[in-house]
């Protein structure tokens, strides 16, 4: 089709599309269309500009992209209409909206009809969108938008008031398959916020959810009337500072019920320095965890519940007599889930224990001789921390490379507040004399990548990434320690010294369950099985030790952190004796 009458019909089309929009309900999914949305190359388009982008979009079709793609001020959002079906895929290309500032038009997409995002490539990127009130996608009432592949990163929903949604504000139905939501930030709903004014339906089948900010519901925000189906993919790492009312839920907030299946994790969330994964505002409205079908083994959720009781419905039918502990922690401290049901066969928290310590960590970035800022994010010690895109400018002649402790989107384990590098290299614009650095691991296993310094720069030595020796640490490199500047004259190979492991202890608690009276606090180190003890607590009237929460005393288990174990009683058994009759001479 020629350019000018694609332009001319395009015009026509967007003129009766933008007064025939009409909403319609979609019906909540339980169960993924795998195949939906899949692009055939010989009937795909590839666009290289902003302008085309656009215009194929509003036409509707199979799209790739074909070159990274960047707007502007000055640039429309991307649309798509009503009865529109568009089947993106990013190709390992970036659609970067390139706002410097909130605007009302500052989202990357407005969609109305049906958009697949995909990424047949794997790194391929959505960002630069920042509104004044609403997320990089605004996914209109009735639209669908079902997400395949790609990253939704470095969006920002507002400018100063409530704002809703950093990567998606929903109105309409979002089906998430695969790709990864991180660093995005919105007042609500950090990656998402499903909007109950149009009864958003929200269903996660995969992917992951991660790094991204509010001040509640930093993952996923759900309002009164919407709906929420979790069947897998991963919410982790997001970051909550809780609002003026006191809700947080780092991972998901949700004024209505979550239906759960499946293998979902979520896990690692905090506010405040606090685990709080999960919760539903149970004082506010009627709200809890409903399970729509089987939790498959590896679903691992934390939840966050204010007072002892049930917290699920429907355990029985699917999950019969299975340990809820097996699936669920509790962001409580003063709770524990319990392994045993509640007189409904439901899944129920009690008094005492609480989940395992996790520490939470800062991680700052420096542009190691480039120029601008990027700002802190939260790491914690259970889960796998995702290094961003490198925001900063680089110096001159010189292009980013990596970070010191690895690629962008690399995860790795933070072990304590961090500070990350940039690398730069070479853009090719000028020769300079450069020497390769090699790592030998010493007696270690695995490998580090080769690095270069140029001649006559001080180099930096990294930290060390290799695996030690069984029962040894990291003590230095054999040219000193990691950090310090060194003087390379050639190529060099730097080898790793260790030195033995420093024995790490458990704490181990007991909470007397009901009971009365204390016992001493012991410790177990790291590796080692740990004995359950006798209980010599004082039991409640009427009743006698049954067992630990963590086993019958006696019994060796393993331990992983900081541990409380609560004593289980059980009704005392009654004493009965034998009654004789002698009689007396007659």
């Amino acid at each position: 089709m020629a350019k000018g009458l694609k332009k001319l019909l395009l015009k026509t089309a967007a003129v009766s599309a933008a007064f025939a929009m009409t909403a319609a309900v979609l019906p909540a999914s339980g169960g993924a269309d795998l195949f939906s949305g899949l692009i055939t190359a010989e009937a795909a388009t590839t666009v290289t500009t902003w302008d085309d982008l656009w215009m194929e979009m509003m036409m509707g079709g199979d799209i790739v992209l074909g070159a990274d793609i960047t707007g502007g001020i000055s640039s429309s959002p991307l649309e798509v209409f009503e009865g529109t079906t568009v089947n993106l895929d990013l190709n390992g290309k970036t659609i970067n909206r390139g706002m410097t500032t909130a605007t009302k038009t500052g989202q990357v997409f407005i969609n109305g009809g049906t958009l697949t995002i995909s990424d047949s490539v794997g790194t391929g990127k959505i960002t630069g969108g920042w509104h004044i009130s609403v997320g990089a996608i605004k996914n209109l009432y009735g639209a669908t938008l079902n997400l395949r592949g790609g990253t939704i990163t470095g969006n920002t929903a507002g400018n100063g008031g409530v704002s809703e949604g950093g990567a998606i504000s929903n109105s309409g139905t979002v089906n998430i398959y695969g790709g990864t939501i991180s660093g995005n930030k919105a007042t609500y709903g950090g990656a998402i916020f499903n909007d109950g004014n149009d009864s958003g339906t929200v269903n996660m089948y995969g992917g992951t959810i991660t790094g991204n900010q509010a001040l509640a519901g930093a993952g996923i925000y759900c309002q009164p009337g919407t709906s929420l189906y979790i069947s897998g993919g991963t919410i982790t790492s997001n970051n909550a500072t809780v609002d003026a009312y006191g809700r947080s839920g780092a991972g998901i907030y949700s004024f209505t019920d979550v239906y759960l299946s499946g293998a979902p994790t979520i896990y690692g969330n905090n506010d405040n320095d606090k685990d709080n994964d999960f919760s539903t505002a149970n004082n506010i409205v009627a709200s809890q965890i409903i399970l729509l079908n089987k939790l498959n083994s590896g679903a691992k959720i934390g939840y966050f519940k204010d007072e002892a009781g049930v917290f699920t419905k429907n355990w029985n039918t699917f999950m019969g007599s299975a340990s809820p502990a097996d699936y669920f922690v509790s962001d409580n401290a003063k709770l524990s889930v319990s392994s045993s049901l509640s007189s409904s066969n439901e899944a129920q928290m009690v008094t005492g224990g609480g989940q395992q310590t996790v520490q939470y960590y800062t991680v700052t970035f420096d542009n190691n001789g480039g120029s601008g800022t990027m700002e802190s994010r939260i790491a914690d010690s259970i889960s796998l921390f995702q290094l961003p895109e490198c925001k900063f400018t680089p110096p001159a002649g010189m292009v980013f490379d990596k970070w010191d402790l690895g690629a962008e989107n690399a995860s790795v384990k933070i072990s304590g507040d961090t500070t990350v590098k940039a690398i730069w290299k070479s853009d090719g614009s000028s020769t300079v004399t450069k020497y390769k650095i090699n790592f030998a691991n010493g007696g270690g296993s695995g490998t580090m990548a080769e690095d270069t310094v140029e001649a006559g720069q001080k180099y930096e030595l990294p930290k060390c990434t290799f695996t030690p020796p069984e029962g040894k640490e990291f003590d230095k490199w054999d040219r000193g320690a990691a950090g310090e500047k060194i003087d390379i004259y050639a190529n060099t190979t730097i080898t790793a010294i260790w030195k033995d492991k420093a024995a790490v202890k458990y704490k181990i608690n007991f909470a007397n369950g009901g009971g009365s009276g204390t016992m001493a606090e012991d410790t177990v180190e790291a590796g080692q099985k740990y004995e359950l003890p006798k209980c010599t607590f004082t039991p409640p009237e009427g009743k006698e030790f049954d067992k630990w929460d963590r086993g019958a005393a006696g019994e060796k288990i393993d331990i992983y952190a900081n541990t409380t174990i609560t004593a289980i009683w059980k009704d005392k058994a009654v004493t009965k004796y034998t009654v004789t009759f002698a009689n007396g001479g007659g």
